[in-house]
C-alpha cells in the first residue's frame, strides 16, 4: 500500500509539473550539418584577463593615486565550435561549394575527387563536408587530403574515419615537388590528364583561393561586429595568426571598414615563420627556413597549421590590412597552453595558444599606452580558439615529444634553455610595420628579430627540464606529489615568461566566464 502510495504522489507530480505545450509552442529549429556551420559564440576569459589587467595596475601604482585606471578584457571567438571541430568548416564549405557550381551542369562528370594538401584542420573541414555532400550531388563526390608525415596521428586518423584518403608525403620546401600541395597539385593533374573524362579532380588550393578571405569578410568578420554590438563592447584588436592568411585578412578587411580604420590587426606568428618579418619589415625571410636547418615540418616549430616560409596568394592580397605582428617561441607555448587549462578550464592546441600569447602582448601594450597618455577605460583584444587539445595529444600534449622538440641541437629554432629558478623571458616586442624598426637583443634570448629562435644560456646546459613541462605533469593522475608540486610552481612562471610582470598574488574575480551568443 505505500509502495502504491508513493507511485500515485510520484505520479501526481509528474503530471503537475511536465511542460504544457500549446498550438503556439515555439519550436527549435532543426538544421543540417552545413547549416550548423557559423554564427559562433565569443568567450570572455575572465582569469587571464584580470592578471593582465592587474600587471597594469601595478604599473599604474607606481605612477600615483591620480593615474588612470585600465581595465584589459581579452575575448575569443570559439571557432573550434563548427561541427567538425576547427575553424576551418566556413571556408571549406565556401571552397567546395564555389568548386562544385563551376562544373558544368549539361554534361556533368560521374566521378568527381577534391584533392587538398593540408596540415590537419582544413583536410578534417573537407572531408566532414564532403562526406555530407555525397548523397545530394549527381556523381560520386570523394576527397583525397595530402598532408606532410609529421601531422599529428590524431589528424590522419579523423580525415580516415570521415572517409578521405590520406596521402602522406616527407617535410619539404614548397619549392620542392615533393612539398604536400605541389604533390596535392600533381595528383589533381593526373586525374584530369588520364584521359577519362568522366572522372574530374579539383584542386581546393586553399593558400591561392580568394574564396577562403571572402568567407571571412562575408560572415565571420560581420559575425564579430553584430555579437559586439549587442554586448556594447568597443573592440581595440583583433590578433589571429596565418596559415594560409584567410582569417586575418578576411576579418582584418570587415573590421577595419566597420570601425573605420580604428581596430588593429595583429599576425600572431610561430617561430620560425617568415610572415612576421614580412609584416615588420617588408623581407620574408628567417634564417631558419634555409634548406640545411629545416628539421621537422615545413617551419621548425611544435606549432601546426599556422606560419609559412613563404608568402601566399591569399595572405598577400589583402596584407594592407595587417598592422603589426607578434612572434612566439614553441616555449611560450607550451606555457600558455598549461596556463590556459589551468586557469580558464580551456584546452587548446598550438596555434590557439599562439594566438593568446600575442594576444596578451598587444592587450598590455595598448593598455599601457593608455595610461602613459593619461586616460583610462577598457582595452579590448579579440582572438580565436581555432583548434582543441584532444587532437595533439601525439604532439604538443605529448610530454616526450616536446622534451625531444625543445631540446634540439643548439642553434636551431627549436633549441630553449630556460632555467628553474629564473624568468626566461622570451616575449619579441611588438613591432608596427608602418614605422618599423630592429629589434633588441636579449641576453637570455634571441628572439623577437623575426629569427624565433631561443638560444640557450650563457653556460647553460640546454634542453628542458621536468620543471617546464608543466600541462603534461598537471594532467598526468600517476604523476608523483612532488612533480605535480614542481609543474604547478613552473605554471606561475608563465606570467614572467609571457607577462613580463611579477605574479599578481589577489585572486581572480568570482564571475564566470561570459559567453555572448551567435546572431541566430
Amino acid at each position: 500500500m505505500l509502495a502504491f502510495a508513493t507511485t500515485l504522489v510520484a505520479s501526481l507530480a509528474y503530471i503537475e509539473f511536465k511542460p504544457k505545450y500549446t498550438k503556439n509552442k515555439i519550436l527549435i529549429p532543426l538544421y543540417d550539418y552545413c547549416g550548423l556551420i557559423g554564427n559562433t559564440p565569443i568567450l570572455s576569459l575572465a582569469s587571464l584577463s584580470h592578471l593582465v589587467t592587474n600587471s597594469i595596475a601595478n604599473n599604474r601604482s607606481s605612477r600615483g593615486a591620480a593615474a588612470p585606471f585600465v581595465k584589459v578584457e581579452i575575448l575569443a571567438k570559439l571557432e573550434y565550435n563548427n561541427p567538425s571541430r576547427t575553424c576551418k568548416d566556413r571556408v571549406a564549405l565556401g571552397m567546395v561549394s564555389s568548386a562544385l557550381a563551376r562544373i558544368s551542369v549539361s554534361s556533368p562528370p560521374s566521378k568527381v575527387t577534391i584533392v587538398e594538401g593540408s596540415s590537419g584542420s582544413t583536410g578534417i573541414s573537407l572531408a566532414s563536408i564532403i562526406k555530407t555532400m555525397q548523397k545530394s550531388t549527381p556523381f560520386e563526390l570523394s576527397f583525397t587530403c595530402v598532408c606532410p608525415s609529421d601531422m599529428s596521428s590524431q589528424k590522419k586518423e579523423m580525415i580516415d574515419r570521415l572517409g578521405g584518403g590520406v596521402v602522406s608525403v616527407e617535410p619539404a620546401s614548397i619549392s620542392s615537388e615533393q612539398h604536400y600541395v605541389n604533390t596535392a597539385r600533381r595528383l589533381a593533374d593526373e586525374i584530369n590528364n588520364n584521359g577519362d573524362l568522366s572522372h574530374l579532380a579539383i584542386f581546393i588550393n586553399q593558400f591561392e583561393n580568394q574564396d577562403n578571405p571572402n568567407v571571412h569578410y562575408t560572415t565571420t568578420g560581420p559575425e564579430i561586429i553584430t555579437q559586439l554590438e549587442r554586448a556594447d563592447v568597443k573592440l581595440d584588436a583583433f590578433v589571429v595568426g596565418a596559415g594560409t592568411g584567410g582569417t586575418i585578412t578576411g576579418c582584418g578587411r570587415a573590421l577595419k571598414e566597420h570601425y573605420c580604420h580604428h581596430v588593429e590587426v595583429v599576425l600572431a606568428d610561430p617561430q620560425a615563420s617568415v610572415l612576421c618579418n614580412k609584416v615588420r619589415h617588408g623581407i620574408a625571410y628567417v634564417d631558419e627556413v634555409s634548406e640545411q636547418l629545416v628539421r621537422r615540418h615545413r617551419v621548425d616549430t611544435i606549432v601546426e597549421g599556422i606560419g609559412l616560409e613563404r608568402v601566399c596568394g591569399v595572405f598577400s592580397s589583402g596584407l594592407e590590412v595587417v598592422d603589426s605582428a607578434e612572434i612566439v617561441t614553441d616555449q611560450e607555448v607550451i606555457f600558455m597552453a598549461g596556463g590556459l587549462l589551468e586557469t580558464e578550464g580551456v584546452f587548446v592546441g598550438g596555434s590557439t595558444s599562439v594566438n593568446f600569447v600575442a594576444s596578451v602582448r598587444v592587450a598590455k601594450r595598448l593598455a599601457l599606452e593608455k595610461l602613459r597618455a593619461g586616460k583610462g577605460g577598457t582595452v579590448t583584444v579579440l582572438t580565436t580558439i581555432c583548434d582543441g587539445g584532444e587532437r595533439h595529444l601525439s604532439r604538443m600534449w605529448n610530454r616526450e615529444f616536446v622534451k625531444t622538440s625543445l631540446n634540439a641541437p643548439p642553434g636551431s629554432s627549436a633549441s630553449a634553455n630556460f632555467t628553474p629558478g629564473g624568468g626566461g623571458n622570451t616575449s619579441g616586442p611588438s613591432s608596427n610595420k608602418k614605422n618599423p624598426s630592429p629589434a633588441p637583443t636579449s641576453k637570455k634570448a634571441n628572439v623577437g628579430t623575426g629569427s624565433g629562435s631561443s638560444s640557450a644560456t650563457p653556460g647553460g646546459g640546454g634542453g628542458l627540464t621536468k620543471h617546464q613541462i608543466t600541462s603534461r605533469d598537471c594532467m598526468s593522475p600517476t604523476v608523483s606529489r612532488s612533480n605535480r608540486a614542481a609543474a604547478q610552481k613552473a605554471n606561475k612562471r608563465i606570467d614572467n615568461i609571457v607577462f613580463d610582470t611579477e605574479r599578481v598574488t589577489s585572486s581572480p574575480p568570482s564571475t564566470k566566464n561570459k559567453i555572448c551568443r551567435g546572431s541566430g
